[in-house]
């Protein structure tokens, strides 16, 4: 699915969103950015299907893409679940530009939580620049300086994070 923006987001196409595990799962790409949005349980299945849309945006984009990982909830996967975050991390860690993680529970557990992971990935030996975030507007800007096409701004990029994210409902 094609989904083109208004001119004021940018002469940039959206792939997606594309919705599996039942609406669980939002994933699309714009530009070199891969968006993925989480609001249930995280499968394998999911993974996989994040996982090849990235490889497309990479033969597309050699040159390196962006992530965005958007979490309505905080819900620890479980072990296989975890095993395919880490093979997919491992297998697109190099390429991997700038990485976006959106919170959006909202509270002082949150932010806490928020807090804890950004500091783990300063400290982490990831070459990704990776930050945590709980608005979708500071994500989009926060991978400004990596993204591709020229025609790709953060305009684009939130526009693309809410269409994905609004696939969930």
């Amino acid at each position: 699915m094609k989904v083109h923006l208004p001119p004021t987001a940018g002469d940039s196409t959206l792939h997606g969103p594309f919705v599996v595990d039942h609406g669980a799962f939002t994933f699309s790409a714009i530009g070199n950015v891969l968006i993925t949005s989480q609001s249930g349980e995280l499968t394998v299945n999911a993974m996989e299907e994040a996982g090849a849309l990235h490889a497309r945006v990479l033969a597309k984009y050699p040159g390196g893409t962006c992530m965005v990982a958007h979490l309505a909830k905080m819900v620890m996967p479980n072990a296989s679940v975890r095993g395919a975050i880490q093979e997919s991390m491992a297998r697109f860690e190099a390429t991997t530009l700038k990485r976006a993680i959106i919170l959006s529970e909202q509270g002082f557990v949150a932010s806490i939580v928020r807090s804890i992971l950004g500091g783990m990935s300063v400290v982490g030996r990831s070459s990704t620049v990776e930050r945590y975030f709980s608005e979708f507007p500071e994500a989009a800007t926060f991978l400004t300086d990596a993204l591709q096409p020229a025609t790709v701004g953060p305009p684009s990029v939130l526009h693309a994070i809410q269409a994905t994210v609004a696939r969930h409902h």
